[in-house]
């Protein structure tokens, strides 16, 4: 018995690891944006989000000696409640409800604080870029989101096969 609980542990251990795809919010003022992933730990769906809010002058750290707008991460393991804190942090700032998805192929980039990598302004006083489909070949989108729509884009992120042809 304990060398089928054993298969079964490893198995799921092998299903572990990122989902091919992100999914990305810009507010139509382009000063918050948010890059939803998922990732399979120890057989357990992780939902998390990376937000930046240029509005919030709280997340400005000094980096190379200039004035930069850091990204926040919170996460999840109920989709529900991750689909709540992602259409509730769209609306914050009236956004038009649209939600890109992308290959996750280099989009870790753009959470690092290397200039030529972050679409993050210098300073508080500049926009996001739009520059997500830089970094990763955008596959999709959709609009009028509410919770199920938001819910069911989470879903997506982590999708039983995957292969790329």
């Amino acid at each position: 018995m304990e060398d089928l609980a054993g298969l079964v542990v490893k198995q799921l251990r092998l299903d572990d690891g990122p989902g091919p795809f992100v999914l990305v919010n810009t507010s139509r003022d382009q000063l918050t944006a948010l890059v939803a992933t998922a990732e399979r730990v120890n057989g357990v769906v992780h939902y998390e989000y990376a937000y930046a809010d240029v509005h919030d002058v709280k997340t400005r750290v000094i980096h190379e000696g200039q004035d930069r707008v850091v990204w926040n991460f919170v996460k999840y393991t109920d989709v529900d409640a991750a689909a709540y804190f992602g259409l509730a942090f769209m609306r914050r700032w009236g956004s038009d409800g649209c939600m890109t998805t992308h290959r996750r192929v280099n989009t870790d980039k753009i959470f690092e604080e290397k200039a030529e990598y972050t679409l993050l302004p210098v300073s508080h006083t500049k926009e996001i870029g739009y520059g997500f489909s830089c970094f990763s070949e955008r596959v999709g989108a959709t609009t009028n989101l509410d919770t199920q729509k938001v819910r069911a884009g989470l879903l997506s992120l982590m999708p039983m096969s995957y292969s790329v042809r």
